[in-house]
């Protein structure tokens, strides 16, 4: 397992690479609430965050295949969650337009439905470029400095670091079992196994866990989280913001004025 893919790419050397983690955490949260908050019918707003995200992953020099790749896990689920909102709104008109019904779910159901699809892609691909630009350690020592609580970031701290331990554990497992038959199962013996597979795979994650807390412990862990990164303010990182934000603002702007 590579325990490193989550910080593939954040040591290469674009502008985006060097800004400051602080100034580069608070735009993308802020970017990602005014997403949320784009009114349902409105998508020239979503296409402009979408144009600002695409130029930021071409500047950065992820490559936009690892980007795409993790930001598309998420659509499904979108779909999945505007399948609802488009069925309960479905429900909703035919009870309060039942002469029109139809034509009501056209007008309305279909665009909330694009509307949740279209913004969880925009979010999740904000996300997904802060992490590989930032890095993880950058990451909690920005959470550190604009606030966030010790106890969420040591949290988030840890989750990322045992994540490594259980996925180690089930490619160590899975290697065990792959070299101990030849075949492949019917499906039902095979999913017998994977549900045995996964209580094994809890003790043995949390034993080990177990074994590396008593070891960060006696090394002199106090349950806080170092991080000794010094950050500096430029003034690319008070264009960043604005080049973020700027088309998304200006487009909302627009729709609201006409």
């Amino acid at each position: 397992m590579d325990l490193f893919a989550i910080d593939r790419y954040c040591g290469l050397t674009s502008p985006i690479h060097r800004l400051n983690p602080v100034v580069t955490l608070v735009s993308f949260l802020t970017f990602v609430v005014v997403v949320v908050l784009v009114p349902v019918r409105e998508f020239a707003p979503l296409l402009a965050a979408l144009f600002s995200l695409s130029c930021i992953a071409l500047v950065s020099k992820v490559p936009l295949r690892f980007i795409l790749r993790r930001s598309l896990a998420i659509v499904p689920f979108a779909i999945a969650i505007g399948a609802f909102n488009l069925l309960g709104r479905g429900v909703d008109l035919m009870i309060h337009h039942s002469a029109s019904g139809s034509s009501a779910l056209d007008s309305a159901g279909v665009p909330a439905f694009l509307n949740v699809v279209l913004k969880s892609f925009v979010c999740v691909l904000g996300m997904t470029i802060l992490v590989s630009t930032t890095g993880s350690a950058n990451l909690l020592n920005a959470m550190r400095k604009i606030g966030v609580p010790e106890g969420l970031t040591a949290g988030t701290c840890f989750l990322s670091r045992y994540a490594y331990v259980v996925a180690d554990e089930l490619f160590r497992m899975k290697r065990s079992r792959d070299s101990r038959r030849a075949g492949s199962l019917p499906w039902i013996a095979e999913l017998r196994f994977v549900g045995s597979l996964v209580g094994v795979l809890f003790i043995r994650s949390y034993e080990r866990a177990e074994r590396v807390h008593v070891a960060m412990c006696s090394r002199g862990f106090d349950g806080t989280a170092v991080v000794s990164t010094q950050f500096r303010t430029s003034r690319r990182d008070v264009l960043f913001p604005l080049f973020l934000l700027g088309p998304l603002l200006l487009i909302l702007l627009i729709s609201n004025l006409i």
